[in-house]
């Protein structure tokens, strides 16, 4: 009778509260998750940005128009940068009447900024982007080629360490 009553309505009020709190924490969860991506998805798009700015700076200087350039990535807090100076290289042959010629390697090196399985570097005048396996060119590198001369400055990055926060 009546003690059944007095009973449940505790119980309710229990439950719901139980529900609730599993619901705010469950969107707490997601929700830190989901700003913890965005954050990413900015820095990434941030640091492409950063390192085409980059590439054009690096040009001015290789192209000796320009003795030196500072430059900023901005804040980095879900990645990092590291040089990597033994990154790729260029083997330059000519093809003659008697045959294939070599004519030199040159190293390039590269600036990579790493976060959770994204690559983004520069690399041999241009900017790379490496995701899930998949690479796509941001900003291709400075070359001409005008009747039988081929301009392809190669600007070899140098260096060591790795870096975060304000770069």
């Amino acid at each position: 009778g009546m003690s059944d009553r007095g009973v449940s309505s505790p119980i309710g009020v229990v439950l719901l509260l139980g529900i609730t709190i599993t619901a705010v924490t469950a969107l707490l969860l997601t929700g830190g998750t989901v700003l913890s991506d965005t954050r990413a998805d900015a820095e990434q798009s941030q640091t492409e940005n950063a390192m085409a700015q980059f590439s054009s700076k690096a040009s001015l200087v290789g192209l000796g128009e320009s003795g030196d350039q500072r430059f900023s990535l901005g804040r980095i807090s879900e990645g990092n940068v590291r040089i990597d100076g033994r990154a790729g290289n260029v083997s330059v042959y000519a093809d003659r009447p008697g045959g294939r010629v070599y004519i030199g390697n040159v190293s390039m090196g590269a600036m990579v900024y790493r976060s959770g399985d994204t690559e983004i570097a520069y690399q041999g005048g241009g900017v790379w982007d490496r995701t899930d396996g998949f690479t796509r060119m941001v900003s291709p590198p400075e070359y001409h080629y005008r009747a039988d001369t081929l301009t392809f400055p190669i600007i070899n990055v140098t260096g060591r360490g790795t870096a975060s926060g304000d770069v």
